[in-house]
């Protein structure tokens, strides 16, 4: 059973390890996870002497938007023989009285490659569980992973570790936080109102749309067209104001596609916010006007097509009786 959240806190310590968390989190801080944090626990300080029960950093991130809550917690040493022990990683809210109220938890013993989740209206009443991932069983650094529908729409703003025995939870080896979860911004982009297909020459508007799925605001957003060849753009930059957290803006750019440009071409807009990055096409078709076809051997040239056509010409020398030749059909 997972540990309620915590009414008591601890001192947050400096996140100084860069953890396996970052690879588990997918660029969580800021690119998946909208609330995401690291902290370090100083080595040798559990109630067991044994590496496996002694935490030394932890990783959380997650994401409102899907319900993604992930973990990577490292341990001081691997497992070996009976050293293993439950743990727990619970993202709950800040209260007066430290990190409690709502919130999310994951668990599992450090062994077993199955892991629980669970979601707390309160400090002590479970609303919604289910089963995770649990990736590292048997090693120094333990992965956990969850995404699910019960676990979306809440906002964390700390979280902390726990090692505790699998036989009695009342058994806590080592602990780690409350530490800061922070808030990230979230950045998307999406292409609109540019048809398909395009004739070169024209001038179409390209509807460029900057959302933000974070939950802070991402700052001003500088939006920037790709070249191609053929391309123009009546603006290769825009800068646009910050976008809140569920927001979105738009920008709209005016471009043409010459006969230059290749038949199928792409159109490619990326956005930036700071450390935020996003990018969107649209592929269109250039289509050129088709060619006209020529006439041949006596056939009813087009109209206002130039046509040939095939007749004997004589010999004026007398050395033959003539030849075949090309001559401008009569009309």
């Amino acid at each position: 059973m997972l540990p309620a959240p915590r009414s008591v806190p601890r001192a947050a310590r400096p996140a100084a390890l860069v953890l396996a968390a970052a690879a588990l989190l997918a660029g969580a801080a800021p690119a998946h996870a909208t609330f995401a944090g690291t902290a370090t626990d100083p080595t040798g300080d559990a109630a067991d002497a044994t590496p496996s029960r002694d935490l030394v950093a932890a990783g959380v991130g997650y994401d409102p938007s899907d319900g993604t809550f992930v973990a990577a917690v490292r341990l001081r040493g691997a497992l070996f023989g009976p050293s293993r022990a439950f743990l727990s990683v619970v993202a709950a809210t800040p209260t007066a009285a430290g990190c409690g109220g709502a919130a999310l938890g994951l668990g599992a013993a450090t062994d077993d490659p199955s892991a629980q989740w669970h979601r707390f209206s309160g400090p002590t009443t479970v609303v919604a569980r289910g089963t995770a991932r649990h990736r590292g069983d048997g090693l120094d650094v333990q992965r956990l992973e969850v995404t699910d529908r019960a676990l979306r729409g809440m906002a964390p703003g700390c979280a902390f570790v726990t090692l505790s025995s699998t036989e009695d939870p009342g058994v806590v080896y080592d602990a780690l936080g409350p530490f800061r979860l922070r808030a990230y911004a979230g950045l998307r982009v999406a292409l609109g109102s540019l048809p398909t297909a395009v004739r070169p020459g024209r001038r179409y508007a390209l509807r460029v749309a900057v959302s933000n799925p974070g939950s802070a605001p991402t700052g001003r957003v500088r939006v920037r067209v790709g070249r191609a060849r053929g391309l123009t753009a009546s603006r290769r930059t825009v800068t646009l104001p910050s976008v809140a957290p569920g927001a979105k803006r738009t920008a709209t750019v005016r471009v043409t596609l010459s006969r230059r440009a290749a038949a199928r071409s792409v159109v490619a807009v990326a956005a930036s916010a700071g450390r935020l990055s996003a990018t969107a096409e649209r592929r269109v078709r250039v289509r050129l006007p088709a060619r006209r076809p020529s006439g041949g051997g006596g056939g009813t040239p087009a109209p206002g097509s130039p046509s040939v056509c095939t007749r004997w010409f004589p010999d004026l020398s007398g050395e033959s009786g003539g030849s075949l030749g090309l001559t401008p059909c009569e009309r």
